[in-house]
């Protein structure tokens, strides 16, 4: 005689609907959250914009309101912006505010200890070390002698600490870059599954490591064709010339295109035009005066800047003298054999 099974009772039935129900609304969040939990880069990309945008608004802010209060902040000054934005992120990205900055809380991702909590205040700041790092080394290319190898050994640093956030993080399966790593973070949706599956993050790795090596093979070929170049290496003695002989120019760089030599400058704000004309005069008068001027240089702009510049927000002024050449070639006293060129120039009215 056959076995008849037992009709579930009215318990056991409630709890079999419950489970279907869970079961299949369930199903409905997973097709509602699309991508999982952890695989938020576009997200996370909108989110790092929009906190951006709140950080240029604050720094415009200050400019307005504290105006010719900031002419002491130089453009040497661009590390305040730095910290200000360090802060801002330390601060939010952290337990305090539960791992969401402005931006986040918008996007609605959050920033995650593996273990599920939120980062402590001094784990958030230490996740903010290669983002620092790129923006230091940026400002600091973009305001030191360009003839300087150091300054190549600065944008190596940065270009690498930009890598590990810019190639990483697409690649690594569950979105984790350079900074995430560093500091055992990962950057989730605020709804959905948390949990991370195993994974492997051997192509982004290799990536990385493949654009680290081009990076530095490129900053190498850039420090020797910077010492065997005659060119390059007669504009570094003439940024050192004049460095030399006005202590109060800042930033001195020349940019050569054909037949115009431009050189640029920072001074103190508030200086006089006259002031900046003669100093452009000075300027000029030494790279006429050099022997390793280029013969085809025809016109010298010399650009004077002033201004402040805070990171967050930056207003510079710039003065440009131009000062024709008109070259001749004499004979050497010392060598018969060899010529120079020693140029006369004049102001253009």
């Amino acid at each position: 005689m056959d076995k008849i099974s037992p009709i579930p009772g009215r318990d056991e039935r409630l709890a079999i609907q419950i489970h279907s129900q869970h079961v299949a609304s369930s199903k409905v969040a997973e097709r509602e959250s699309g991508a999982p939990a952890y695989k938020a880069v576009p997200r996370r990309i909108v989110a790092f914009l929009l906190d951006c945008a709140i950080l240029a608004v604050l720094g415009l802010g200050l400019a307005k309101t504290l105006g010719p209060k900031l002419t002491f902040l130089d453009e040497r000054f661009w590390w305040v912006g730095m910290v200000v934005a360090a802060i801002y992120f330390g601060f939010f990205d952290s337990e305090v505010s539960f791992g969401t900055t402005l931006g986040k809380r918008t996007m609605d991702i959050e920033v995650q200890r593996l273990d599920g909590e939120s980062p402590k205040i001094i784990d958030a700041f230490l996740r903010l070390v290669p983002f620092v790092l790129a923006f230091a080394a940026f400002k600091i290319s973009r305001l030191s002698d360009s003839h300087d190898p150091l300054i190549l050994f600065f944008e190596l640093i940065g270009v690498v600490a930009a890598l590990s956030v810019i190639a990483i993080t697409p690649l690594h399966p569950a979105h984790r870059g350079g900074h995430d790593l560093l500091m055992g973070t990962v950057v989730l949706r605020r709804k959905g599954e948390r949990k991370i599956p195993p994974h492997s993050a051997k192509v982004a790795y290799t990536a990385f490591a493949v654009l680290a090596i081009l990076a530095v093979a490129l900053q190498g070929a850039r420090a020797w064709h910077m010492m065997t170049d005659e060119r390059l290496r007669s504009d570094a003695e003439l940024v050192g010339l004049i460095s030399g002989s006005m202590p109060k120019l800042r930033g001195l760089r020349l940019d050569g295109h054909g037949k115009t030599l431009k050189a640029s400058a920072y001074v103190d704000a508030g200086t006089p035009e006259k002031r900046m004309q003669v100093q452009a005069k000075r300027i000029a008068s030494k790279l006429a005066g050099s022997n390793s001027l280029p013969d085809d240089v025809s016109l010298i702009a010399v650009e004077i800047k002033t201004g402040f510049d805070i990171g967050l927000w930056r207003s510079v002024s710039i003065r440009t003298f131009k000062f024709p050449l008109y070259g001749e070639r004499i004979k050497s006293i010392k060598d018969p054999n060899e010529t120079k060129v020693r140029y006369k120039y004049m102001r253009k009215r």
